[in-house]
C-alpha cells in the first residue's frame, strides 16, 4: 500500500453529525398545551383578567360551540 491509502478513514466510520444544521431557537412557551386529537385544534380562552373571573367570555365561549380540555386529559 501506498501512504495515501494508509490515510483513509472507511466510509461507514464516516458521519454527517457535524455538518446538520442547528435547530433555530424559540422562546419557550408559557402556554404548551398536549398535541390535539386528529381534526380538532387546541385555542386558548381567557378565563380571567387581572384576577377577575371573565365568565362573559368564557360562557360566550361555550355557547358557540367551544368544548373546555384540562391540560392532564392528554389526547383522548
Amino acid at each position: 500500500m501506498n501512504k495515501i491509502e494508509d490515510k483513509k478513514t472507511p466510509r461507514a466510520v464516516q458521519t454527517r453529525e457535524k455538518t446538520t444544521r442547528r435547530k433555530p431557537w424559540a422562546p419557550p412557551s408559557s402556554l404548551d398545551a398536549p398535541p390535539a386529537p386528529d381534526g380538532f385544534k387546541h385555542r386558548w380562552i381567557r378565563a380571567e383578567v387581572m384576577g377577575i373571573d371573565d365568565n362573559k367570555n368564557l360562557s360566550s365561549r361555550l355557547r358557540e360551540g367551544f368544548e373546555l380540555v384540562r391540560a392532564d386529559s392528554g389526547t383522548q
